[in-house]
């Protein structure tokens, strides 16, 4: 009788990793008190249609207003987008399966429209995250340094909410929303150290028009 091979370190730590996942997304996507429905909604704010809305919305105050942080916050959240289609490209490539697709009594809370391609990492967590350190880094350069003080820890919790949020409504495992926060965290930098210098050159005319 042939001896049955045992599994190498990287299969056995495959497997330890997609039992945590499951455990921990059966536990948060069973919660069902009045409380964890908040979730349901709140996990909206991340959306990318919430930031256009507001990015369009700094556009024209900066435009009709002449509001210079307006106009600061929009250049940085044009940046930040592009630096999010990188990310976007190496999504596809992964194609992970959402657990909505392939586990058994999962419970769905939100429309198919909010929940489309791979799973791994969160779009939303990352997406969420890396405009929010945007929004404080502009912030900081018209209120000063002490801003950071209070909008790094509130983007940090509100981050985790929406990583809760997502496993919450069954679209998305534990470890894709731990990859979408340290993938918003890379995107943050990216787009400050090389995206954002980047468009810089072409903002010049822009400025013209509004001011």
């Amino acid at each position: 009788m042939a001896e049955q091979a045992l599994p190498s370190r990287s299969e056995a730590f495959s497997s330890r990793a997609k039992a945590w996942d499951i455990k921990w997304f059966r536990r948060i996507n069973g919660w069902s008190s009045p409380a964890a429905s908040f979730l349901g909604h709140y996990t909206h704010v991340a959306s990318s249609w919430t930031w256009a809305i507001i990015t369009v919305a700094m556009f024209f105050i900066a435009w009709l207003g002449r509001v210079p942080f307006a106009w600061a916050f929009v250049k940085h959240a044009v940046a930040n987008t592009s630096s999010l289609l990188v990310v976007l490209i190496i999504k596809r490539k992964i194609n992970r399966i959402r657990p909505c697709y392939e586990l058994d009594n999962v419970v769905i809370r939100t429309a198919p429209q909010h929940y489309r391609g791979s799973s791994f990492p969160s779009g939303h967590v990352q997406f969420f995250l890396s405009n929010m350190l945007v929004l404080a880094t502009v912030a900081s350069y018209f209120a000063g340094a002490g801003v950071w003080s209070w909008m790094l820890p509130l983007s940090l919790a509100m981050d985790v909410l929406v990583a809760l949020s997502r496993v919450y409504v069954g679209v998305h495992y534990p470890t894709d929303v731990l990859a979408g926060f340290f993938s918003g965290l890379l995107i943050y930098c990216f787009t400050m150290l090389v995206m954002f210098p980047l468009w810089n050159v072409f903002y010049s005319w822009i400025d013209i028009a509004i001011h």
